[in-house]
């Protein structure tokens, strides 16, 4: 497992399977030495919340809220004025993908700029050591727009979880940019 692989479980939906197998992950990201302040915090929430109010705040914050979502999970509504999903950047980011070797299947069931999704590339290129691609999939694509999505998700989210998770999400991004 890598950072990247951690972060990608600590992502998807809070399915009670999934969320079982958390400790595991914030243990390895404990062992992994890296941001060790914020991973003590996730480890420590974790424990105080449950999985059903882990799903009922990913979907209020992610998938569906009244009037509006109050934080868009792909990176296309970040990149356009409009914050419309699928803009042009979801084109390089496919492409990106392809390069690396990857194809999006026709049912996959989201679309492909969804930070789920791009944290896993992320761990795909980590596993593959594919350290250039990883590099410019940073530049262009995490770094410009996973900032904007930690605030948004510090203002609305009412889960502590979420927010620190995202900080995590940043600061590893942004150290692992720097360390080209």
């Amino acid at each position: 497992m890598n950072i990247f692989r951690a972060l990608t479980y600590l992502s998807l939906f809070p399915k009670d399977e999934t969320v079982k197998l958390w400790p595991n992950v914030v243990d390895f990201l404990l062992q992994n030495g890296r941001e060790k302040e914020l991973v003590e915090k996730l480890s420590s929430d974790i424990e105080k919340e449950s999985a059903k109010e882990l799903r009922v705040e990913y979907t209020k914050l992610f998938i569906s809220s009244y009037p509006e979502l109050p934080v868009s999970p792909y990176e296309s509504t970040y990149a356009t004025r409009e914050k419309r999903v699928m803009a042009d950047c979801v084109d390089d980011i496919t492409d990106m993908y392809k390069n690396a070797g990857l194809e999006l299947k026709e049912d996959f069931p989201d679309l492909p700029d969804h930070f789920s999704v791009e944290l896993s590339f992320l761990d795909y290129l980590e596993e593959k050591k594919l350290y250039k691609q990883k590099q410019e999939f940073l530049d262009k694509h995490l770094l410009k727009w996973i900032p904007e999505l930690n605030k948004k998700v510090r203002q609305n989210a009412k889960s502590e979880f979420y927010k620190i998770f995202f900080d995590l999400v940043e600061k590893v991004i942004t150290d692992e940019a720097k360390n080209k």
